[in-house]
């Protein structure tokens, strides 16, 4: 036997104790409560922002007295109440999801553009644009709560004595 080889030792054996079906039971339900936890945090996560944007999509489209403002609420239908925010045709809603699905750099810079144009219709400055594009979950409520549209005045038929 050459001695620079190392015999291994045998291994140690350990004694386990069983767990009793109560234990099995609570670690199921613990398990179960894991599940529906994350499966609820995943679901918060992805309609609360989805409620935000669609909420500020329908009070803007209000304000600026647009039809069908309910389409806000409807996904992926509520892109064309996007391009409606920012007054344009309805065809523009197409482009886009068709600039997104094949090609995405021009659906990124369209995206971009319709959300100057909401803020150029709103009266902000390009920083609201910015706004839009990165944090539009944010965004859409802030503009459309702080938008108030212009009143039309009567000064030119009212007579002042």
């Amino acid at each position: 036997m050459n001695p620079d080889v190392m015999m291994m030792a045998e291994p140690v054996m350990t004694t386990t104790t069983a767990m009793s079906p109560e234990m099995y039971l609570w670690s199921d339900i613990l398990g179960g409560m894991g599940i529906v936890a994350a499966l609820i945090m995943f679901l918060i996560m992805i309609f609360v922002p989805y409620l935000m944007k669609a909420y500020g999509l329908f009070v803007l489209n209000n304000k600026l007295g647009e039809k069908h403002t309910w389409l806000a609420w409807v996904p992926v239908i509520n892109i064309y109440s996007f391009v409606k925010a920012a007054g344009k045709s309805g065809w523009w809603g197409l482009f886009l999801i068709i600039g997104f699905i094949l090609f995405v750099i021009p659906g990124v810079v369209m995206y971009i553009y319709l959300c100057h144009c909401i803020s150029k219709r709103v009266g902000r400055t390009g920083w609201t644009t910015a706004v839009l594009v990165f944090f539009n979950i944010v965004g859409f409520p802030q503009v459309a709560v702080e938008y108030q549209p212009e009143e039309k005045s009567n000064k030119d038929s009212v007579v002042e004595l």
